[in-house]
């Protein structure tokens, strides 16, 4: 009876095992489909949870700028990019019954329960790798409820989805190390590979790894001797998981062999990408209302998360080479206006020297020289490099024109004071690692990495490379982090803003040899007399083009005054129609009467009548008096205004608190003493200024006694007289003409616009400047000036948005090549002489150096707070023909403190040419280097001596085959001369001269080019 009882419960408990197995699993699908639903068990729904990454890369597809993540870190790698090699050696080490299990392994838990009851010294898991893809995607709430969970959401994932997907999902989400997760986080964080670059011995340890990282991980041991035990423990993980693979047959006796022989060599590196203003850059674009608007189409709710490559316009290596031009120049410039500053970061751990890079590191070497420092050895972790002697010199020099003023090398016992004071071994030091090809150099039996001892500048800077509109490096300040210099920063540039109203003016039809006067005067604009100061001594006349070249500050404000000078009336009111300021504009004559009154403060009253008609008749007797033979009396009376104001004017210097002796007061109160009202006041019988006669002034008041117009005054003839009418005319028309080039910020119409007193942004200025280079502006799909996202991809390579950059004319070609000349002739002789000076190379193998074309103008603010270089570098055309100024790239630097304190110390000035052209020079002679311009020029047979380059312009290379006409000029004025030194007529030498350039400069004569097609 017993025994039949005992054998009925033995049955019986198996039935009921079974049945409430049943039901536990019937419960757990309940309760786990509660937790997880259905629709989460598709790809696009592991998606959201393994929140894939976007990446950003730049133009060459494979560099990557950064990515968009905010908590786990991921860089989500397909089951096809991942190594056999990898998955085998996961499988053998973690469920050998993989590929053949349904999502549990009964064997293999059944196993794994006997050995832990067995009391065996290390807890043995049962999980299968489903189970434990499941375990990583879903979480565990519990032990017991998480088992179940566990196991459910195992047996729906293999439903759901293949072997090889649910590996895919597994391999993505293991945990590595910080906020790293997955395969090619692993990979890049120990070995510094792709996952498609490891080694057999290092996929073993990845795979080995994936349950417990940090015991394995040798980076993060706060001492040695643990470092040592988690190196011991990944080789016998290692040993252990290549032995699982041979005795399963995922590989050879012979490659089991090999493998052990090899060493587990780690190289740290950095799988995270700091937060660059490209990428803030290309976050504000993705979320812009189109780009939404498009991404939502194609069924992209978060970008950052979609496993989406978005492919940008920028060049990688012009992006690193702009990166040290500018941030080299800057911590020079900072050295010297600061004097030392040591570092306060701690010191970096580099996996490796990344060129291009700036790094705080700590001394453990110092070799001396007759008591003097001549190399550093620093450390930045494990890794160690050398800082030479010929660098230790560069930085003093800088520190001692900071204590001195003096550009020389310090005495030595300075040096080893400096030395024994800040570059003592455990010192920290902050270096730069060279972008230039690292040299070799040996200390102690080693070939180090060369660095530089640099500093951590206050001081900061901008630059931008475009390319037809394609954005090819932006820099947004040291370290490329936070606020974006390029795009944010609104700053003034001086006269890098005079080259805008050139080309306004050319546009209206002035020449870039018109003499422009460059007098001290006084310009008036309304009730307001604005008195423009030079920087330097100036000549009494000058040409446009060398307004441009000498940076002239009157003739500049000349020019915009009388900007329709050239412009006929119907031509004039054609542009004031354009820019609001016609009649027709207005739906009477009455409202635009009331407009020009009220609105531009322009009241044609008796007075101002009078005015117009001086104007008049000065122009009538200047025109009469210069076929008398008086032409200097002709020239004086043009410059002599009627003088509405000036007494009132003249009234407030003298009622000034510096008084009428103050220099500048007295020169103004001079200016302001010399009018036709003035004049007429005091006339007696002497002659006026010695040159204007009475009876000049006696016919002239007999033409302003005419009695005064009855009826309306605001006609298009008196506004067309009106100089405060086409000054506010000319105003507008320049603001309207930088709209056109691409300049957005706001821009105050005021007559100091040439000297830019306007702020705007660097992209700004570097689109206007890139306008003079083309002719053209661009357009992007949404509008924009400049392209800078060219494609998206999805994770499957679909392309779901493509952009471009379109060319839309603004400039003439007369009005290019004019602009051009002006800006080549900066360069050439002008503030930009030192591009002109050391931008060269070889022509051909060995050859003579040629000067590589360039253009461009600086820019200096007020009290030297901020400093620019804008301009254009041409590129060669390829099959001979020379170089091509539209082929080639547009350049913007500016430098300056974040705070707009003055850049000035110690006879130090921080203007454009000292501050912001060498970033810009050494950005060009990278873009030559890295584009390989020599190899892209077609070398003459016979090559030339050096004084057919001498002869030779730079904006017309001698293997450049285009006409250009040769202007013989004075040095000082610009003007044109004859052979005697006279302004002269203009020689066409094009033809004469052929490929050879034009002739020798002689005494006081230059030479300007000016192309024409």
């Amino acid at each position: 009876m017993k025994l039949r009882r005992i054998l009925l419960i033995g049955l019986a408990l198996p039935v009921l095992a079974a049945a409430l197995g049943g039901a536990a699993v019937f419960a757990g699908f309940q309760v786990a489909g509660q937790r997880v639903p259905d629709e989460t068990f598709t790809r696009e729904g592991i998606r959201k949870i393994l929140a894939r990454e976007s990446v950003v890369l730049y133009a060459d597809g494979k560099t990557k700028v950064g990515t968009f993540y905010e908590g786990t870190h991921r860089d989500y790698v397909p089951f096809d990019s991942i190594p056999r090699m990898l998955v085998d050696a996961l499988v053998a080490a973690e469920d050998r019954n993989y590929w053949k299990h349904g999502g549990w392994d009964v064997s293999a838990f059944a196993g794994a329960m006997a050995d832990n009851l067995s009391g065996a010294k290390k807890w043995r898991g049962g999980s299968t790798l489903t189970q434990q893809t499941a375990k990583n995607l879903f979480g565990r709430s519990g032990v017991l409820r998480g088992k179940v969970d566990e196991l459910i959401n195992a047996y729906r994932l293999e439903r759901h989805f293949s072997k090889e997907e649910i590996l895919e999902f597994y391999l993505n989400q293991f945990f590595v190390v910080g906020n790293g997760h997955g395969v090619r986080i692993a990979a890049r964080y120990f070995f510094d590979k792709e996952p498609r670059e490891l080694s057999l011995v290092e996929c073993a340890f990845i795979a080995g790894s994936v349950k417990g990282p940090n015991q394995y991980n040798p980076f993060i041991q706060p001492t040695k001797e643990r470092k040592e035990a988690a190196l011991r423990k990944g080789r016998y993980r290692v040993a252990y998981v290549l032995r699982q693979m041979r005795s399963q047959g995922y590989i050879t006796e012979a490659q089991y062999n090999g493998a052990l022989k090899r060493p587990l060599e780690f190289h740290r590196g950095d799988f995270r990408f700091r937060l660059s203003t490209n990428m803030v850059k290309v976050k504000q674009l993705l979320d812009s209302p189109e780009m939404q608007e498009l991404l939502a189409r194609h069924g992209v709710e978060d970008y950052t998360d979609a496993g989406l490559q978005i492919h940008t316009t920028l060049d990688p290596d012009i992006q690193r080479a702009a990166e040290f031009a500018v941030y080299s120049n800057l911590w020079k410039l900072d050295l010297l206006l600061r004097g030392y500053q040591p570092p306060r970061d701690s010191v970096a751990i580099l996996p490796h020297f990344e060129p291009g890079e700036f790094a705080t590191g700590r001394v453990v070497q110092v070799e001396t020289l007759d008591g003097a420092p001549a190399g550093l050895r620093v450390r930045f972790g494990a890794l160690e490099g050398r800082i030479a002697r010929r660098a230790l010199e560069e930085f003093f020099r800088h520190w001692n024109r900071h204590r001195t003023g003096a550009n020389e090398l310090p005495p030595k016992a300075q040096m080893a004071e400096f030395a024994a004071k800040h570059l003592r071994p455990g010192s920290r030091v902050f270096v730069s690692i060279p972008y230039r090809t690292p040299g070799e150099l040996r200390w102690g039996g080693k070939i180090d990495q060369l660095l530089e001892l640099a500093q951590k500048p206050e001081l900061q800077g901008a630059a931008q490379v475009l390319q037809a509109g394609r954005v090819v490096a932006n820099v947004g300040g040291f370290g490329n982090t936070g606020y974006d210099r390029v795009n944010q920063a609104r700053r003034q540039f001086g006269s890098a803003f005079k080259p805008l109203v050139y080309a306004a003016a050319l546009e209206l039809g002035w020449q870039a040899l018109d003499p422009l006067p460059n007098f001290r005067q006084a310009f008036q604009a309304g009730n307001l007399i604005y008195f423009p100061k030079p920087d330097h001594p100036p000549e009494d006349t000058v040409s446009l083009a060398w307004a441009g070249r000498r940076s002239e500050n009157i003739a500049s404000v000349y020019l915009l005054y009388h900007l329709f000078d050239k412009t006929d009336f119907a031509g004039f009111w054609e542009n004031c129609r354009a820019l609001g300021l016609d009649p027709d504009n207005f739906p009477s004559q009455e409202a635009f009467a009331n407009f020009v009154r009220d609105s531009l403060g322009i009241v044609l009253d008796n007075e101002h009548m009078r005015e117009l008609r001086y104007a008049k008749a000065v122009e009538d007797f200047a025109i009469d008096l210069t076929f008398d033979g008086s032409p200097r009396e002709a020239e004086l009376l043009r410059r002599l205004p009627y003088g509405i104001g000036f007494a009132a004017e003249r009234a407030k210097y003298a009622r000034d608190p510096a008084g009428p002796n103050d220099p500048e007061n007295a020169l103004r109160i001079r200016i302001l003493s010399r009018s036709y009202l003035d004049y007429a006041g005091r006339a007696g019988t002497r002659p006026l200024d010695g040159e204007i006669s009475p009876e000049t002034l006696r016919r002239l008041e007999e033409r302003l006694r005419y009695a005064d117009d009855e009826g309306d005054r605001y006609t298009r003839e008196n506004l067309y007289a009106s100089k405060d009418f086409r000054a506010q005319a000319a105003l507008r028309y320049v603001t309207a003409f930088s709209r056109k080039l691409d300049i957005a910020s706001p821009l105050d119409r005021v007559l100091s616009f040439p000297l830019g007193v306007n702020v705007i942004t660097l992209g700004e200025a570097t689109n206007a400047y890139q306008a003079f280079q083309q002719g053209a502006r661009y357009r992007t799909r949404f509008g924009r000036p400049q392209l800078y996202i060219e494609k998206i991809a999805t994770p499957d390579g679909r392309v779901i948005f493509e952009d471009y950059a379109e060319r839309e004319e603004v400039l003439t070609e007369r009005t290019r090549h004019m602009l051009e000349a002006i800006l080549a002739s900066v360069v050439r002789g002008g503030t930009g002489q030192r591009i002109g000076r050391e931008l060269t190379m070889p022509l051909g193998k060995g050859g003579p150096k040629v000067a590589v074309p360039a253009y461009g103008k600086t820019g200096t603010t007020n009290d030297y707070r901020n400093a620019a270089f804008l301009g254009y570098l041409a590129a060669p055309k390829g099959q001979g023909k020379g170089f091509d100024p539209a082929s080639g790239y547009a350049i913007g630097v500016y430098t300056g403190f974040d705070d707009n304190k003055p850049v000035d110390y110690r006879g130090f000035k921080g203007t454009g040419a000292a501050t912001a052209l060498p970033a810009w020079l050494g950005i060009a002679q990278s873009v030559v280097k890295l584009k390989k311009f020599q190899e892209r020029v077609e070398v003459p047979e016979a090559l030339p001596t050096g004084e057919e380059i001498a002869a030779a312009p730079p904006e017309a290379p001698l293997f450049q085959r285009e006409r250009y006409k040769h202007y013989t000029v004075s040095r000082r004025t610009g003007l044109p001369l004859d052979g005697s030194g006279e302004p002269g007529y203009v020689e066409d030498l094009s033809d004469e001269l052929g490929n050879m350039g034009g002739p020798q400069n002689f005494g006081e004569s230059a030479s300007l080019w000016i192309r024409e097609e």
